[in-house]
């Protein structure tokens, strides 16, 4: 951790790996009339003034590159950067993972997402994971006292630790299973350590067997904690992004590679359950991108990774985008992409209405109050108090075009379609706000 400090999108190379050969020869057809719209209708936050021309280079990207009905819209490469580069992609690669584990279940290797843990891992009911299931692990629900973003400390020993096993059996329960939303990478590690044990097979084997002998055409590195170790599962991936792509391209009609999924996989993914902890995440993919119409209906989802690694699906419109890059480089990527996609296929977006200062209280508990003010430019600040006592305080920046936020806590509120005005906690629940008094 003292040696590397931040980590970094050529981590691979710092850490013992083992490769997977590509070996599928599939062949890219590229669209030459599309032009990319000016950034200034898509991107939020503080790069929304860039010039095509310089969008790559400005926002820290190593590649940004459009797919829609089996063509490539748009490829562009960072300066310094190549099509034949492996880029670690971090946390957007636990989909990956989740697709492992449903093959691991159309197999009979693992019952369901219902299936115990503590069938793979024993030593679980010792520490009061008793019921712990499969389910939990998948939409980071487990209980387990991890924090990726509240506790930074301990995430980055995590991330550097040279015997993952030992992090897991160290590991204790915040929560009950099932009822509390805490992003921590933990989860999918612990659910590759099941996958291993169900199958009797090696994370680098199963993957190798069941995806990428169909849609990798270039090596994939896969990181281990040590060299005789454990496969670095809940995000110690590196990839060449157009390989990403072909993974991200299963989810439509017109895939890179011949490999597609059933629509019943994809249908689980986009199932929102929005009175559930929690709606915005399912299976290792994100839910909360750019909302057309409200929560429920939006179709796309994206995978999410340090450092601004992001791709984004939307099976409806046979359309994503992926952007890999050094950092955010000062876009929230997600929701930027997320609309690019509406625009690309000439769907309306929102007209842009941030929050009205004021006092707010919860529609369903009026002994919750909300201050809401804002305090600079693009800057809000958010106060919620129970029963007179403040029990919150946090800084929301934009999001997208009806919506603030804070990307550590996951504090969001948000302008819904029927105007209403919602908290969503990024835990456990989403509340309609009533306005008391304007400031």
């Amino acid at each position: 951790m003292l040696i590397y400090n931040t980590p970094s999108i050529k981590d691979h190379n710092n850490f013992p790996n083992i490769s997977i050969k590509g070996m599928c020869n599939y062949s890219v057809k590229y669209d030459s009339g599309f032009t990319l719209p000016k950034p200034s209708d898509w991107i939020f936050t503080r790069k929304q003034n860039l010039t095509i021309d310089n969008l790559i280079d400005e926002t820290n990207s190593a590649c940004i590159i459009i797919y829609k009905d089996g063509k490539i819209l748009y490829e562009r490469y960072g300066t310094g950067y190549d099509s034949t580069d492996q880029l670690t992609v971090f946390s957007a690669s636990k989909p990956i993972l989740s697709f492992l584990l449903q093959k691991a279940i159309e197999e009979g290797f693992i019952k369901g997402e219902d299936q115990h843990v503590s069938d793979f891992l024993p030593f679980m009911r010792k520490i009061g994971g008793e019921e712990l299931k499969i389910g939990h692990l998948l939409n980071m629900t487990s209980g387990l006292n991890h924090d990726e973003y509240g506790r930074i400390f301990q995430t980055l020993i995590t991330y550097y630790h040279t015997d993952l096993d030992k992090v897991i059996r160290k590991s204790n329960f915040e929560y009950l299973p099932g009822k509390v939303f805490v992003y921590k990478s933990i989860d999918y590690q612990i659910l590759g350590r099941c996958l291993e044990i169900a199958t009797h097979k090696s994370i680098e084997v199963y993957l190798k067997d069941k995806l990428w002998g169909d849609i990798g055409k270039y090596d994939l590195v896969l990181t281990r904690d040590s060299k005789k170790g454990n496969e670095r599962m809940f995000g110690g991936i590196a990839m060449v992004p157009m390989d990403f792509v072909a993974f991200g391209s299963m989810f439509l009609k017109d895939g890179l590679s011949k490999y597609s999924l059933d629509d019943a996989y994809i249908d689980r993914i986009q199932k929102r359950v929005v009175d559930a902890p929690w709606w915005g995440y399912k299976n290792g993919w994100w839910r909360d991108a750019y909302s057309l119409t409200n929560v429920e209906l939006d179709n796309d989802f994206f995978a999410s990774g340090f450092g601004g690694q992001c791709m984004v699906v939307n099976p409806k419109l046979n359309t994503m985008a992926l952007r890999l890059g050094t950092n955010k480089g000062g876009v929230v990527w997600h929701t930027s992409l997320s609309k690019l996609i509406y625009l690309i296929n000439d769907k309306a977006t929102r007209e842009r209405k941030y929050i009205t200062e004021g006092i707010y209280t919860a529609a369903n508990n009026k002994s919750r109050v909300f201050d809401i003010r804002k305090i600079k430019e693009n800057m809000w600040r958010l106060r919620v108090y129970e029963n007179g006592r403040k029990i919150r305080a946090v800084k929301l920046n934009i999001y997208d075009d009806t919506t603030v936020y804070n990307s550590m806590e996951l504090d969001k509120i948000y302008i819904g379609s029927n105007e209403k005005v919602y908290y969503d906690n990024g835990k456990t629940i989403i509340e309609e706000l009533v306005i008391l008094e304007r400031n």
